[in-house]
């Protein structure tokens, strides 16, 4: 019985999992001299008129991604040590959170998605610890809202961000309009922006919710039979680390139970987005990795069942490798 707890103990290590994402990194930077280049049409609100990361050489692009990406993984860190888990919770969190972002190659270029994540994570900590002050309500909308700036889908999220917030604070109106008031800053600040510099407000305005609005029919772009298999097996994980959570949310602390629905219900929201916009599935690992990460971590942190658990992660790696294989054929 001792034996088959420890069986498959590895693939949980911080070592397996950092020289198995070290693989991925290799494995992206060499696809990008070659397979694949930074993508040609992107538009970051914030940034569109200023400069064109469109334009940029692939070694600049890929070390903007990952001078971010450190960044992103640093406030993950943060989320974790301090709502969830242990330190070495957290450098498993972090290992998770890259593996999860570089699964596709393209992500290795720097998109609106790579630049909000760090906006979005700093929001979703803040809305969790709104009832330790208020600066952390104001924070929670304004962040979300500069985020948005970067990736402007991410205002699907603004409503939930919202009752997040209050409801871990109070729904009084001094609350509610602390809260607008910080949504609404960014947008004053880019939209007086554009008219002093440009003097397209109206214009940019128009563009900026038609690509928010902007949708297809809803599709999951497979490219290879490897890619079908780990889509599927994904959405297996991804239900059976979910239904898991909400099964024990009774058995958590309020913080942790706190931190887990906020990013459950971000991780449907977002997967919902990437569903009916094809376009941005590739860019948007970076935001569906948030969520994916976290949950993903605490589900294989539960001691029960752990040698099934890490079986299911050790297939959903053996996955990720033959897609990353099939890159090269």
């Amino acid at each position: 019985m001792a034996t088959g707890d420890y069986q498959y103990k590895f693939v949980c290590s911080p070592l397996f999992l950092g020289l198995y994402m070290l693989s991925l990194l290799v494995t992206s930077l060499y696809l990008s001299g070659s397979a694949y280049s930074p993508p040609q049409q992107i538009w970051i609100p914030l940034l569109s008129g200023f400069t064109d990361p469109s334009f940029y050489s692939a070694s600049t692009s890929v070390l903007l991604t990952l001078a971010i990406t450190g960044v992103s993984a640093t406030i993950v860190f943060m989320i974790n040590s301090n709502y969830l888990g242990n330190e070495k919770k957290s450098i498993t969190l972090i290992l998770l959170y890259l593996i999860i972002v570089m699964t596709v190659p393209g992500t290795i270029f720097l998109r609106g998605s790579t630049l909000a994540a760090p906006f979005f994570l700093m929001a979703v900590y803040n809305a969790i610890k709104t009832s330790e002050s208020e600066k952390s309500i104001f924070n929670a909308g304004f962040l979300t809202a500069a985020a948005s700036l970067f990736d402007p889908h991410i205002l699907a999220t603004l409503p939930f961000i919202f009752y997040f917030t209050l409801v871990s604070s109070s729904f009084s109106f001094r609350s509610i309009a602390l809260f607008m008031t910080s949504v609404f800053l960014p947008f004053l600040f880019l939209f007086a922006l554009r008219y002093i510099v440009f003097d397209d407000a109206l214009l940019f305005a128009e563009l900026f919710k038609d690509h928010l609005l902007s949708a297809s029919s809803p599709t999951i772009k497979i490219e290879s039979v490897a890619d079908l298999f780990l889509v599927l097996f994904s959405f297996y994980l991804a239900y059976r680390a979910v239904s898991n959570l909400l099964g024990r949310l009774s058995t958590f602390k309020i913080t942790n139970a706190l931190t887990i629905t906020r990013f459950t219900v971000v991780l449907v929201v977002f997967l919902v987005l990437a569903t009916i916009n094809p376009d941005l599935q590739d860019g948007f690992m970076y935001l569906l990795a948030i969520p994916s990460a976290f949950i993903l971590n605490e589900y294989l942190s539960n001691s029960r069942d752990d040698k099934i658990k890490r079986v299911e992660l050790l297939i959903l790696l053996i996955l990720i490798s033959v897609s990353r294989v099939s890159e090269f054929l």
